[in-house]
């Protein structure tokens, strides 16, 4: 059962709704035979209170036409930027849950001195969307949210509102823990405090990594988490075995790491990512876990000049980047510490290959053999001339470095019209690349014109 909440607010707001229900529920218990005179009774008690009288013949609260809870209205928050709001927040999130109504929070600066819980079936929707200044939780010395844990939650709804923390840094700002079915939507994370201990976001699951039991469908829908003042260490720590989340647009600025990814099963949806000291992306899984996962699409993991885009250690499996840029501004793309554990893909838009100068992508000697780039392609035309007999074929060979028989596909594209003949090629030895021309007709022809190939990775 969801906790419940305090003050006279609660049970003012609640009376009615009691009613209601009551009425609903007798209605319901009624057998199917039900006597016209009862039935039309009761609906004409439920237009009196649509009106707006109860059956006292008082007024009944806006809440229950709207079906909405205000946190200033019902529960007597403040909003000021100097009220303590802790204890007003908290009543209205638990009547909320336990009527399952949503509850607005209206614009205005509610400080908090200790963290908000978060029980099932919470819907808390700001008045302005989470991008501006004007709806804001202030955390003073403490985190703002801590959903889930010893007692689980779920279906809840978080949107339309900032955190804005101030005061003494605390280990995290927000945590989810031992939760399903959880939507995060249009949420800023302003923090700027400069020395937040443990990561602004908190993803939590194992006991071993503090955690009471995975997490499952957590969506978080343009996530906001950026710093203004120095470094601190982690913008979101994704501890073992935090379950499934999934990031819709999210924007991680200014942490010394961006997303430490300890365990889980991630996918972040055009992520857009800036100003990281050392990584955006920190791959630390334990080496027996062969569960987790980390995809990204498209978007942009960007960093510090001084940075990396992705650091790639020796227990690093299933990851697969699918047209994400890497690291754009930075010295390094991606560094490998270590051989990965594998697979590691990279998919469509891949940083520069080259070791040379300031190097794209780099790390231990023969990284290559653990990375798999398997959009990577390679191509080179040259002008040939294959003379093809009548239902006959002739091949030609065109040096490609890098490529490796077995490894590579291939492909041949001509600037003339070949339709006569069927073209093909494949890697005959490692460099070489093999065109195939056969002649479809019974007359002799010369092929003569710039034959471009394009090989990538099987």
């Amino acid at each position: 059962m969801a906790p419940r909440g305090h003050g006279a607010g609660r049970e003012v707001s609640n009376q009615p709704r009691r009613t209601l229900q009551y009425r609903q529920q007798k209605m319901t218990d009624l057998p199917r035979d039900i006597n016209r005179r009862v039935m039309l009774a009761g609906l004409a008690g439920s237009a009196a209170l649509a009106a707006g009288v109860d059956d006292a013949g008082a007024a009944a609260p806006a809440g229950l036409i709207t079906g909405w809870l205000d946190a200033k209205e019902d529960f007597k928050a403040r909003g000021d930027g100097r009220t303590d709001d802790s204890l007003a927040l908290q009543s209205a999130i638990n009547a909320g849950a336990e009527s399952q109504r949503p509850v607005r929070l209206p614009p205005g600066a509610y400080p908090i001195s200790r963290p908000l819980s978060v029980p099932p079936n919470t819907m808390l929707v700001g008045s302005s969307p989470g991008l501006g200044f004007c709806c804001a939780i202030e955390p003073n010395g403490c985190p703002a949210f801590v959903i889930g844990g010893k007692s689980t939650s779920f279906h809840c709804s978080l949107e339309n509102f900032m955190i804005w923390p101030k005061g003494p840094a605390p280990d995290f700002v927000l945590s989810i823990d031992n939760s399903y079915s959880v939507r995060f939507r249009n949420i800023r994370i302003h923090e700027a405090q400069d020395q937040i201990k443990l990561a602004a976001v908190v993803l939590l699951g194992d006991a071993d990594a503090g955690g009471h039991g995975r997490c499952a469908n957590i969506i978080w829908e343009n996530l906001i988490v950026r710093n203004d003042s120095g470094q601190p260490g982690r913008a979101i720590l994704a501890a073992r075995g935090c379950g499934t989340h999934r990031f819709i647009v999210p924007c991680l600025e200014n942490y010394q790491i961006l997303l430490d990814w300890q365990g889980g099963q991630i996918d972040l949806f055009a992520p857009y990512t800036e100003r990281a000291g050392r990584f955006v992306l920190d791959c630390n899984l334990e080496r027996s876990d062969t569960t987790s996962y980390l995809n990204t699409f498209g978007g942009i993991m960007d960093c510090a000049n001084s940075g990396t885009g992705c650091a790639i250690r020796s227990t690093t499996r299933n990851f697969n980047s699918f047209g994400t840029a890497w690291g754009g501004s930075a010295s390094m793309a991606a560094y490998v510490y270590a051989h990965p554990a594998q697979p590691v893909n990279f998919f469509g838009i891949v940083p520069n290959l080259t070791d040379a100068g300031k190097a794209r992508f780099s790390g231990v000697a023969g990284w290559r053999a653990g990375v798999n780039f398997g959009e990577r392609t390679l191509r080179t035309s040259r002008r040939l001339t294959i003379a093809a007999p009548a239902h006959g074929s002739a091949t030609a060979e065109l040096p490609l470095p890098g490529v490796v028989n077995g490894e590579y596909w291939a492909r041949v594209a001509v600037n003339f019209d070949a339709r006569a003949a069927h073209l093909s090629a494949y890697v005959s030895a490692a460099g070489i690349v093999t065109v195939v021309a056969q002649n479809t007709t019974s007359t002799a022809m010369n092929l003569s014109g710039v034959f471009t190939v394009e090989c990538g990775v099987a």
